[in-house]
C-alpha cells in the first residue's frame, strides 16, 4: 500500500513530499504545470520582519532555523544551490517606520540592526535611512522545484496529470492503494467539496526580472516592495496585488506600477528583461489551512501558504505528518475550518 498519494507539487507539496521521503513513507505526485502557480514565480524571501508596520514574521523563532536547516541539507544531498543567504537592506520612506525601526532596537529585536552607512550608497533613495533584517535571503523556487520534479520523474514518484474533480483522485487513490490523500493545489483548490467554505482571498502578483549593472548584489532591498539580486547583475522586482483578476496573465498597468516603484527606490539606469504573474494561495488571516476533511476518509488539505510558502512549507509538513501518522493534535489556527 501507498502511505502518501499528493495533489500539486507547489512548495507545499514538495515540502511534504520530501518529509515524507525522510521519514520513509512511500508517496506519489500528481501534478500538472499551470499557468499562474505562485510557487513559480515567487521571489521565495525567507524574511524574519515584515510589512508595512515591521512586523516580526509569525513564530519566527521557530520557522527559520526550520528552513535554513531545511534547504542547506537539500543542498548537501543534491550538490545544487538554491538558498542564497543575503541581508535586507529596508529603506524607509514613512516616518512611522523609523519610529517602528527604534521601539526594535529598544526592545532587542535580534533581527533588526542599524545600516552600514549614514549617507545612502550612490544610486539608493533613502533620505530618512534604513535598516538590517538578518538573517534573512532567499530561495531560488523555480530550481528547487524543478530538480524535486526532474529526481521524483525519473524514480516513478511523479505523474503529470490534471484533476478537474475529486473523483479522480479517489480513482487514482484506489489506483495507487494509497492510504492518505493529501491535497496541495494552492489557488486552484480554493473551491473544493471536501473542504468546503475556505477562507481564502487569493492575490494575483506580478513581478519583474530587470538588470541593473550597478547595483550591489551583496543584499536585499526593501522599500514598499522587494529587489532581490539574482546574480550576473539580474534583480527581482515585485510585487503586485490583483484581488480581482486572478490569472496568470502579465499587464502593463502592474508593469508601470513596479516601474514607478523602483523609481522611487534608486536612480541607477536599468532593463526589464521579463515579466510574470502568479495567483498566491492566500488566506483571510495569513495561516496554513490544515487537517482532516470531514466528508471523505482519509483525505487531508496542506494549502494556504500564501507568499511564504518557503518559510511556512517545510516547519508545517512536519506538523501535518505528525497528525496524520501520529495523531498529534495540530494548533487550533492553521485548521482548515477554525472559526
Amino acid at each position: 500500500m501507498l502511505d502518501l498519494l499528493i495533489i500539486g507539487q507547489g512548495l507545499g507539496g514538495t515540502s511534504l513530499a520530501r518529509e515524507a521521503e525522510r521519514r520513509g513513507l512511500s508517496f506519489h505526485l500528481i501534478d500538472q504545470p499551470r499557468p499562474g502557480a505562485a510557487s513559480r514565480v515567487a521571489a521565495g524571501l525567507i524574511n524574519p520582519v515584515t510589512g508595512r508596520n515591521l512586523s516580526t514574521t509569525w513564530l519566527a523563532n521557530e520557522l527559520l532555523p526550520y528552513a535554513w536547516k531545511w534547504y542547506t541539507t537539500w543542498e548537501k544531498e543534491t550538490g545544487k544551490q538554491v538558498l542564497h543567504t543575503r541581508p535586507i537592506w529596508r529603506l524607509f520612506s514613512k516616518p512611522k517606520e523609523v519610529d517602528r525601526y527604534h521601539k526594535h532596537l529598544e526592545e532587542n529585536n535580534p533581527y533588526v540592526a542599524p545600516v552600514p552607512w549614514q549617507v545612502p550608497p550612490k544610486g539608493l533613495i533613502a533620505p530618512l535611512g534604513g535598516a538590517v533584517i538578518a538573517p534573512a535571503g532567499w530561495l531560488d523556487t523555480t530550481s528547487y522545484l524543478d530538480h524535486c520534479r526532474w529526481v521524483w520523474q525519473r524514480q516513478g514518484h511523479l505523474t503529470e496529470a490534471w484533476l478537474t474533480d475529486p473523483a479522480d483522485a479517489k480513482a487514482i487513490q484506489q489506483r495507487y492503494d494509497a492510504r492518505y490523500v493529501v491535497w496541495c493545489e494552492g489557488f486552484w483548490g480554493r473551491q473544493h467539496p471536501l473542504f468546503p467554505n475556505l477562507p481564502f482571498a487569493p492575490t494575483k502578483g506580478e513581478i519583474l526580472t530587470v538588470h541593473i549593472p550597478a547595483l550591489s548584489e551583496e543584499q536585499i532591498l526593501i522599500k514598499g516592495h522587494f529587489l532581490v539580486p539574482l546574480g550576473q547583475q539580474l534583480f527581482r522586482l515585485g510585487a503586485t496585488y490583483n484581488w480581482d483578476q486572478l490569472d496568470g496573465h502579465p499587464t502593463e498597468e502592474a508593469k508601470k506600477i513596479l516601474l514607478q516603484k523602483l523609481d522611487q527606490m534608486i536612480t541607477l539606469p536599468y532593463e526589464v528583461v521579463d515579466h510574470q504573474a502568479g495567483v498566491r494561495p492566500t488566506v483571510i488571516d495569513r495561516k496554513p489551512l490544515m487537517g482532516p476533511s470531514q466528508v471523505e476518509d482519509n483525505h487531508w488539505i496542506f494549502n494556504g501558504l500564501g507568499s511564504k510558502g518557503s518559510t511556512l512549507g517545510p516547519y508545517w509538513a512536519d506538523k501535518l505528518l505528525d497528525a496524520v501518522y501520529e495523531d498529534r493534535p495540530l494548533p487550533e489556527i492553521v485548521y482548515w475550518n477554525r472559526k
